[in-house]
């Protein structure tokens, strides 16, 4: 397993340098809000997970660290690189974000990482809405395919590894990661070819 938990790291770094590539020079353009709930999302997600059980570590589910720490170099590049990017918040973006911070807040009262971790990833799945809307309405397809065939793998692998080991938190996360981006690329393909 420590070939393939190396293989989902270089994918998902993969990802991550060639989006940001795509950022700098304009084939990738971003919706910042869903990139900021993504970056509150992953980061309380990733503290819950280790929280709700002594034997997870970071190693445990390293697509979730993998992922947290490139949605912040993602957002990097956008603040400072980016062409064409949508920067500003509708008010559905911002109800997501102050979602976040309820959820931070309960959790942090509760304690409860794991009902917190499942209201995140559920979070999580909003959080593509923006992102999906856009992609919905464009009447061209403003993502490259790359990334994210590379993304659709690495969650792919990551969520085999963590089935066999029956770790219920790390498969909702790449479930949800999975399905989530398998639908990106399905309206990608919409608006190449339909």
């Amino acid at each position: 397993m420590k070939y393939l938990r190396f293989t989902v790291v270089v994918l998902v770094s993969a990802f991550c340098i060639i989006y940001c590539h795509g950022i700098v020079f304009g084939s990738a353009r971003p919706v910042l809000a869903t990139w900021l709930i993504f970056l509150t999302a992953t980061q309380l997600s990733m503290i819950t997970y280790l929280r709700s059980s002594e034997k997870r570590t970071l190693s445990s589910n390293i697509y979730g660290l993998a992922d947290a720490i490139n949605v912040i170099l993602v957002i990097v590049a956008m603040l400072f690189f980016a062409k064409d990017a949508r920067m500003g918040f509708d008010r559905f973006e911002i109800a997501c974000l102050v979602t976040a911070g309820i959820i931070a807040i309960i959790w942090y009262l509760s304690q409860s990482h794991f009902i917190c971790n499942l209201m995140i990833q559920c979070l999580m799945v909003v959080a593509y809405v923006p992102f999906v809307h856009h992609l919905w309405l464009a009447g061209e397809n403003s993502e490259p395919y790359i990334p994210w065939l590379i993304t659709m793998t690495a969650s792919s692998l990551a969520l085999y590894e963590q089935i066999v080991k029956r770790d219920v938190l790390a498969v909702i996360y790449l479930a949800r990661s999975t399905i989530s981006v398998f639908t990106v690329l399905m309206l990608m393909l919409r608006l190449d070819f339909f």
